[in-house]
């Protein structure tokens, strides 16, 4: 696979921070640190929220989690496209008390899709205490999803070393051969454009 076919191009307004992520989770299954797994931004104070940098955060964590989706892409790039697109990475955003678990794939007509699949309120006084549920439902489910995909990456790990036969599907070098994953944010927009309120 080219480098010009995994080129992510993104284009990020002025309220995009280029720092680093606030949390990195990384794959251990090699017994050494691998591959990250998880991205976790924080952006918000527990009072109130600076709405710029929530979108600034929202933008760089949909960024690290693109780069982490075309760098597996690179990396397993004869393995089959169908199991690529069984491949999530995982990102977590805490605005205020709130923790958000996202996660962002390709689909099979080669398109990024961002979900949202678990939110839960952080309980701060002891008439909260239920809202430890939500929490506890989060982590659960990270802890499927992590498992979930070390399985995914062993099967493209296989495929793309040749050791199970992917046939006549196709591979991801060929499946992003002709295609550049990327998207644009209008540099002059204003708060309400970028939040979809016109």
């Amino acid at each position: 696979m080219s480098l010009q076919a995994v080129t992510l191009s993104i284009a990020f307004s002025e309220i995009s921070n280029p720092n680093y992520a606030d949390g990195i989770g990384y794959s251990t299954t090699t017994g050494v640190v691998d591959e990250e797994r998880i991205v976790v931004e924080c952006s918000s104070g527990g009072r109130e929220e600076n709405i710029q940098h929530t979108y600034g955060d929202s933008l760089k964590l949909t960024k690290l989690l693109t780069a982490m989706l075309v760098l597996k892409a690179y990396k397993r790039s004869n393995a089959s496209y169908k199991t690529f697109c069984k491949f999530k990475t995982i990102g977590i955003q805490r605005i205020k008390r709130t923790l958000t678990l996202f996660i962002l794939f390709t689909d099979e007509e080669k398109k990024l899709v961002v979900e949202e699949k678990r939110s839960a309120n952080v309980p701060i006084c002891f008439d909260e205490l239920s809202d430890f549920m939500q929490v506890f439902e989060l982590i659960a489910y990270l802890q499927v999803l992590v498992l979930e995909q070390e399985q995914v990456d062993k099967m493209l790990r296989s495929e793309h070393t040749g050791i199970t036969d992917v046939g006549n599907e196709e591979i991801i070098s060929k499946a992003f051969a002709d295609c550049k994953l990327g998207f644009e944010v209008d540099l002059n927009a204003t708060e309400p454009e970028l939040a979809g309120q016109q």
